[in-house]
């Protein structure tokens, strides 16, 4: 372009910091929408949400070495949430919520720096 350089290098900086202003946004919408999600009133709905996040952690622990098969118990107050007529009791929300609470922590402590960053940006922790 025929622009001056001082300009041509604001405009960069402007994009920059639009880019970067969406980037952080964006997480915080997503863990806005997360802690919506688990603190729902309808616990059943809220443990699912809780099991959806732990699986998308689980995934991410694999990065951190040594990795063991996600407790059965996960799965099971899951399949209460979806198919039972019958509500998560506080304390089996609890568990979910509680056992994502600690693997986040892991996450947070032990991913390698390009990783966590991602995880980072992305609100997973």
């Amino acid at each position: 372009g025929g622009g001056s350089p001082l300009v041509n290098i604001l405009w960069c900086i402007a994009a920059a910091a639009g880019i970067i202003g969406a980037v952080l946004i964006q997480r915080v919408l997503r863990v806005k929408k997360r802690e919506r999600d688990l603190g729902q009133r309808d616990r059943n709905a809220a443990g699912l949400r809780a099991y959806a996040y732990l699986l998308k952690l689980y995934e991410k622990e694999i990065l951190c070495g040594q990795r063991e098969e996600p407790p059965e118990r996960w799965k099971e107050l899951a399949e209460k949430a979806r198919y039972s007529a019958h509500m998560l009791s506080p304390e089996e929300l609890g568990e979910l919520i509680g056992a994502s609470e600690r693997l986040r922590a892991k996450l947070k402590a032990q991913l390698p720096g390009g990783q966590k960053a991602l995880c980072w940006l992305t609100g997973l922790i």
